[in-house]
């Protein structure tokens, strides 16, 4: 692509402003939302390599921003956007690439009739499992423009992108696609111009372009405030795991772990018809109760604890584990679970990651 064509130097200036108008009209917490930049990055590198594992996904971003996420991270951030199905996802990312190439295809051509295909493509809804559209599906579509054309952020607008949210990337997607409808002639726009009398024909183009205009305004700021109602819902989802996480921190014991290793002392002594003594019966009450929180908040254990068992690097690699390094990725080894871990059945959310040991079995 000959970027120095004077068309396609107008359309790269026009997309620019397009990005500068989204940032502006943004406020501070959402265009440094380190959770949205974080997603951001990710879908980023997806569409430049789609099949990667998470592992190296993690790897990929570590390297690339100084971070230090694993492979159980990017999971996690799959999860929160709804893309830990791998065929769906795989789905999405042709759907951005078969679009991006039509957006390549009519800046060689200019041709309105592949104008048409990509606006058509653009449209098109990847449905998730349960039938509904993927939020995040305009976003990954901004995304693979940038990714799949480099040559164009002459001004740094891959960095800026990074920022937007589901809503901001879903109209700056229109715009772009309105910028590309006026540089194939699919669409002429009517832009005023200081001292330049408009025809009566012209002023009505111009008024309705404007009322489309509004009309999207108004779509994208109700979208907004839906999606600032799902984001407050998720931030109590995160409180409420992050919570948990503390409970089950060294810092504070582990209670999470001793609870499960306390309510199965208790019932192996009920089971011995071991005579409890009054003294602590209070205590063992409390225990119950606090149990029952646990179970009654879906907070499960992702392991049993203390279970010995043969494992490969791929069985192990979301634990913490301690011992021999693996050579080969088929080689075993035997562990004993140390702390099962624990997830938050609703949300798919692991809170805290299962600890296994390396042991000698003879």
């Amino acid at each position: 692509m000959d970027i120095t064509k004077p068309q396609i130097q107008k359309l790269i200036e026009e997309m620019h402003t397009c990005v500068q108008r989204k940032l502006h009209s943004m406020n501070e917490n959402d265009a440094n939302n380190d959770t949205i930049i974080r997603q951001n990055r990710l879908l980023l590198a997806v569409c430049r390599e789609p099949k990667l594992e998470p592992r190296r996904y993690a790897e990929k971003l570590n390297e690339a921003y100084g971070s230090e996420m694993r492979g159980w991270d990017v999971i996690r951030i799959f999860r929160s956007m709804y893309l830990s199905n791998q065929e769906k996802r795989a789905d999405l990312i042709s759907w951005a690439g078969e679009m991006a190439d039509l957006f390549g295809q009519v800046l060689e051509t200019r041709d309105q009739k592949l104008f048409a295909l990509f606006k058509k493509k653009r449209n098109e809804s990847i449905e998730t499992s349960e039938g509904g559209k993927y939020r995040v599906q305009e976003r990954i579509g901004a995304l693979m423009l940038y990714a799949r054309f480099p040559e164009l952020d002459i001004h740094g607008d891959t960095d800026a992108v990074m920022g937007l949210g589901n809503v901001y990337a879903k109209y700056l997607l229109y715009d772009i696609s309105d910028v590309l409808a006026d540089y194939c002639g699919a669409v002429a726009y009517i832009k005023r111009v200081d001292n330049k009398k408009l025809s009566i024909e012209q002023e009505k183009r111009r008024i309705d372009q404007l009322e489309k205009e509004l009309e999207r305004t108004n779509m994208m700021l109700q979208e907004l405030q839906d999606e600032f109602n799902q984001r407050l819902e998720e931030s109590r989802v995160d409180e409420m795991a992050e919570f948990f996480a503390k409970l089950n921190s060294e810092k504070y014991g582990c209670i999470l772990d001793e609870l499960l290793q306390i309510r199965k002392g208790v019932n192996e002594l009920k089971r011995s018809h071991f005579e409890i003594p009054v003294e602590i019966s209070g205590l063992l009450i409390l225990t119950q109760k606090l149990t029952q929180f646990i179970r009654d908040s879906h907070i499960n254990p992702i392991m049993k604890p203390k279970e010995e068992k043969l494992v490969t690097f791929a069985d192990i690699e979301n634990c913490d584990y301690e011992g021999t390094p693996f050579g080969e990725k088929t080689e075993q080894k035997y562990v004993v679970v140390v702390s099962p871990g624990w997830t938050y059945e609703d949300k798919d959310m692991q809170i805290s990651r299962p600890k296994v040991k390396e042991i000698e079995k003879c």
